[in-house]
């Protein structure tokens, strides 16, 4: 069970970084398959790809999600790297620590706030971390869109080793076909 904790957990803050990212309305069906994608333990059949992409009204719709996504994406994961590495070093401090490449990330949200002139979506970025990095100094538990999960050294690393799965499942997904 506390695995199966991190791993929502990890996907909900992936899924919440595209998000934001994108700025895309997803229906519930396809931000749920989208969740189960980024998870460490998750998994993407051609059913779930099929109904993903028939979610979106037009293939024009489709094409400036997957465009976007691409994009985004090695800037969302890196960021959720950074994140993590900064919630190894939390645990190991025994106090939250904002690293300099997390205050950089930090930073960069805020310019893209700027520059898109959308709701500061870096607030709330910076109010998610925090309560992961206070979780991590202090061993305690994150609670996250209705999902909790204790923040433990192992748990930092199992996150930090799965998060190349997650990379790879929403690459498959964001393939032009499911070949």
């Amino acid at each position: 069970m506390r695995l199966r904790s991190i791993l929502i957990v990890l996907a909900l803050f992936i899924v919440e970084s595209v998000a934001h990212a994108q700025g895309a309305q997803l229906t519930p069906r396809q931000d749920e398959i989208l969740r189960r994608v980024a998870s460490v333990d998750g998994s993407l059949s051609r059913a779930q790809y099929d109904e993903f992409w028939a979610g979106f009204r037009s293939a024009a719709e489709r094409e400036q999600f997957r465009k976007s996504f691409r994009s985004a994406l090695p800037a969302i994961l890196k960021y959720q790297r950074t994140l993590w590495l900064a919630a190894r070093e939390s645990s190991k401090q025994g106090r939250p620590i904002i690293t300099p490449e997390l205050r950089k990330a930090f930073e960069q949200a805020e310019r893209n706030d700027r520059d898109t002139r959308h709701q500061p979506p870096s607030a709330e970025m910076k109010r998610t971390a925090q309560a992961l990095l206070e979780g991590a100094a202090h061993q305690t538990t994150v609670n996250k869109d209705g999902h909790s999960m204790r923040i433990t050294p192992e748990a930092i690393e199992q996150v930090l080793r799965g998060l190349d799965g997650s990379i790879n499942r929403l690459e498959r997904l964001l393939s032009e076909s499911w070949q």
